[in-house]
């Protein structure tokens, strides 16, 4: 469609050769979201593009053609009464894109990964010359925000985002940050029903993450400040508040490395340590403790949560071959594996035969 006068903003900025995004099914003309007709449909996308941000898209038509009107909410949509967030309008988005996850390749427009952030369906409370009021009923967002138009702003189109009313259901108190302690022992005899992670040679370290983020050491000590690289993880986490276990690792020439991990810890050290904070675990999501989940549940919920990158990542669980684990970790120099039944509950500071250290000799 390029070049083609109808064609979208949308469609304009995009080149659908290089991005997996879908191509528009509306024309040029954005609409007007103080004046548009309404539908019902709302998705909530955390992009991490050149700086993270939430795209809060609601359902309005463009003639018959239904589209997804939409803002970049940099701190995301407030969740507090009364709290107010910088809200950009951009262009229209088509229907496609509310199921859209996945990466734009650097270099293209709006390059980074996209996450869906929260669905559902939403009502209008009221609109003004300059004020949208909608409830979202949401999995995670559950209330009444304001979108008050401010009008142009460094060449942009200026809104605030306002929180009215919070109608999500009281969360449960947090896990103690004592974490779960596997029994040494010998391979399980049948490895059905069990599920293997290298035994990283690292700190054990819980994180809590809401709109800040919170480290804890295995003494359930608060640690934040030891691993400033480590300081935005809840950016890296796609959920309102999450709570997950796993192990800082620092690297030499990509092998992990107990004496580089020390000199990180070394307040006095000025040299560079490479780390990364591998998570194998999830306790606490959206304001519910999960530690009673089996363990296949809550790894699937992990793995959809974190955004991976360099600093942050998901250490590896392999279903059954222990065996051939242990072989592969050995010859890393690995101390050995831990093998955890797959059904088994969170269970903070218990020292459990649910999960059995198993060592290379």
């Amino acid at each position: 469609m390029n070049g083609d006068v109808s064609e979208s903003t949308y469609d304009r900025k995009r080149s659908f050769e290089a991005t997996p995004e879908p191509a528009g099914e509306h024309e040029s003309g954005d609409v007007d979201p103080l004046e548009a007709p309404v539908g019902s449909e709302f998705v909530v996308q955390q992009h991490h593009a050149t700086a993270l941000h939430h795209d809060v898209r609601l359902e309005m038509l463009n003639g018959d053609v239904p589209v997804l009107v939409s803002w970049a909410v940099p701190k995301g949509l407030p969740r507090r009464r009364g709290e107010r967030h910088l809200a950009i309008r951009t262009e229209d988005h088509p229907m496609k894109y509310a199921t859209f996850a996945g990466s734009i390749p650097e270099g293209e427009y709006g390059g980074g990964e996209v996450r869906i952030y929260d669905h559902g369906s939403y009502e209008l409370v009221g609109r003004s010359d300059d004020r949208l009021t909608f409830r979202l009923f949401g999995e995670r967002l559950t209330g009444v925000w304001h979108l008050v138009h401010t009008g142009p702003m460094n060449g942009k189109d200026g809104w605030l985002a306002i929180m009215s009313e919070d109608e999500r259901q009281d969360s449960d108190p947090w896990p103690d940050a004592d974490p779960m302690q596997a029994t040494p022992s010998d391979q399980p005899d049948d490895e059905e029903g069990w599920g293997y992670e290298p035994r990283w040679p690292g700190m054990r370290v819980l994180a809590r993450c809401t709109d800040e983020t919170h480290l804890f050491d295995s003494a359930g000590e608060e640690i934040t400040d030891t691993f400033p690289d480590l300081g935005r993880l809840h950016d890296r986490v796609v959920a309102l508040d999450a709570m997950v276990d796993g192990v800082v690792v620092a690297f030499d020439d990509g092998r992990p490395s107990p004496e580089r991990l020390d000199e990180a810890l070394d307040r006095d050290s000025d040299a560079p340590t490479p780390i990364a904070y591998l998570l194998f675990d999830l306790l606490y999501l959206d304001g519910k403790d999960i530690s009673d989940r089996p363990l296949r549940e809550r790894r699937e919920l992990l793995e959809k949560l974190i955004v991976p990158n360099d600093k942050v990542q998901l250490s590896p669980l392999t279903e059954g071959n222990g065996t051939a684990l242990l072989s592969a970790v050995s010859e890393q120099g690995f101390e050995g594996v831990v093998a955890k039944r797959l059904d088994s509950r969170y269970q903070p500071g218990a020292t459990t035969e649910d999960w059995l250290a198993i060592p290379t000799g």
